[in-house]
């Protein structure tokens, strides 16, 4: 019921039910991004451990696949796109929930000589993401 009181409230706000403002109706979508940004940090987070946990056993992130991951405890949601970059012991990821008003997360492991990688924002922020993973090699990220 709240929301539908908030929606209402923009309808008049804006000046009645029949102004066209396109903008309008994603504005409840940007208002929830904060949640959609904390589900995505936590996939991220559990989609690092597959990873690790993946390349621990195989001796490398090489040729990993969904599926695999899957094994490892990691699903994709169906509102996120992901990319992942994965070589030998290295891997980076940069997902992003496809709902207006989501942020990008990136993890990284490059560069930190096995010790744990980063999660935070992303300067890669995607326009238009699109749901699904992509898995590519590391070199030419």
């Amino acid at each position: 019921m709240h929301g539908r009181t908030m929606l209402l409230s923009l309808v008049v706000l804006v000046g009645g039910v029949g102004v066209a403002r396109p903008e309008l109706a994603e504005l409840p979508l940007r208002v929830a991004a904060p949640a959609y940004d904390a589900v995505t940090q936590s996939s991220v987070r559990n989609l690092a451990m597959a990873l690790r946990s993946y390349g621990l056993d195989a001796g490398s992130v090489d040729g990993v696949t969904v599926e695999e991951l899957a094994g490892w405890g990691w699903v994709p949601q169906d509102t996120t796109a992901v990319t992942i970059w994965v070589g030998g012991e290295e891997f980076r990821v940069v997902a992003q929930d496809v709902r207006p008003g989501a942020s990008a997360f990136e993890y990284t492991t490059v560069g930190t000589d096995g010790g744990p990688g980063q999660l935070g924002l992303s300067a890669a922020r995607v326009e238009d993401p699109l749901p699904g993973v992509t898995i590519r090699p590391l070199t030419g990220s």
